[in-house]
């Protein structure tokens, strides 16, 4: 099986409780409070697989949206590619 990677994007809500101005102010922007994005990305790949050794590499986000509801986007990559590093000398 070749290395997979992924991308994930957590989208947040906005609290109901923000003004109609922060909430719109905030839409689409990167979210910088809890939850932490390392204890996200755990849970959701924990929540697909029940090994996650294969995955190879990782991009992951969260952003506010100013809609009720949240939800993940992921796009899935196989790597084919070798990377092209010095070898060590022999």
């Amino acid at each position: 099986m070749p290395p997979v990677g992924a991308s994930i994007t957590f989208v947040i809500p906005v609290p109901p409780s923000w003004s109609k101005k922060k909430k719109k102010l905030y839409h689409g922007r990167f979210h910088q409070s809890k939850p932490d994005i390392d204890n996200l990305q755990k849970a959701f790949l924990d929540s697909l697989m029940m090994e996650d050794k294969q995955i190879a590499h990782l991009e992951v986000q969260k952003r506010w949206v100013d809609f009720e509801v949240g939800w993940i986007e992921i796009t899935l990559k196989e790597y084919d590619d070798v990377l092209d590093l010095p070898h060590p000398k022999e």
